[in-house]
């Protein structure tokens, strides 16, 4: 026999043989319990434990410093304070902003920037309001890839701007999907929920579109229950906030950095659905709005 038969023989035993290993680590019958050990020491464990040390590693190394902002159970003192709802802000002399068709945007935050820390998290200019604004009437009020950012309105207003205030209608405002929780307070619609922020670490969610992505094919149970394991923990750790400034962009569906239009784009602000305060359709399911 040659040396090459020898080499197709071998090759042949050694996949019979992971193959073996594979279906006994996933059946996992206590007889066959001795075998389990020998899966260390093949090539198909050796790599899903260097992808789950890999993908660890990625994770602690994409988090990335934010501000954290909590809707506070009192209204905010002011119309120029940081909240969320409450009435909308114009510029003395100014029309007030309207969509398209000429409807009027609703007010969904508006943050005064010396209000923030002043932190690595900070990514927004240190003095001055922004209002962060979203049609009214537009069911779908969340910016699709094909038509990103056409429901959003994102202004900065310098410091020293003299507003005009203007009441918001809670009828449009009720009606409106971005309010579902099951109780709004009154306040939300009349001046607005305090809000407080602080500096946290935010961790990446497992769907980012830099991880490192395994190639599923014969997963061994061991593997799945580790990876498992790994992602409870690790979600175990997200933050539960009504406004994110910095930190990451998460969505509720596909990150739409995977396509190459807007692949590099980093979060400015971002409502989240896993508050208390911004909700979406009549299940009242988390919805993330991102800006």
């Amino acid at each position: 026999m040659d040396w090459n038969s020898i080499g197709i023989y071998s090759f042949a035993v050694a996949i019979v043989f992971q193959l073996g290993i594979w279906w006994v680590d996933r059946k996992n019958p206590r007889k066959l319990k001795w075998l389990r050990h020998l899966v260390k020491l093949l090539p198909m464990r050796a790599f899903e434990k260097r992808y789950l040390e890999t993908l660890e590693n990625e994770l602690r190394q994409f988090a990335r410093h934010g501000l954290s902002g909590k809707v506070r159970s009192d209204a905010a003192r002011t119309p120029l304070d940081s909240r969320v709802g409450g009435p909308l802000i114009v510029p003395k002399g100014t029309d007030m902003p309207t969509n398209a068709l000429g409807q009027p945007l609703l007010p969904l935050l508006v943050i005064r920037l010396s209000d923030l820390p002043d932190t690595q998290g900070n990514v927004l200019p240190s003095e001055g309001w922004i209002q962060v604004l979203v049609e009214a009437t537009e069911f779908w009020d969340v910016p699709l890839p094909m038509s990103q950012g056409g429901s959003f309105r994102i202004i900065h207003y310098p410091e020293g701007t003299e507003f005009d205030v203007h009441p918001v209608d809670p009828k449009v405002a009720k009606d409106h999907e971005a309010w579902k929780p099951n109780r709004i307070p009154l306040e939300l619609f009349s001046t607005g929920l305090g809000l407080d922020f602080e500096a946290v670490l935010d961790s990446v969610p497992l769907w980012y579109y830099k991880l490192s992505s395994f190639p599923g094919r014969f997963m061994t149970k061991a593997f799945v229950d580790a990876d498992d394991a790994l992602s409870d923990e690790h979600a175990r750790k997200m933050l539960c906030c009504d406004v994110m400034i910095g930190g990451h962009a998460k969505f509720t569906q596909e990150d739409i950095r995977y396509e190459k239009e807007y692949a590099g784009l980093e979060n400015l602000i971002r409502m989240s659905g896993s508050g208390g305060v911004f909700f979406m359709g009549r299940r009242g399911r988390g919805l993330d709005y991102g800006a």
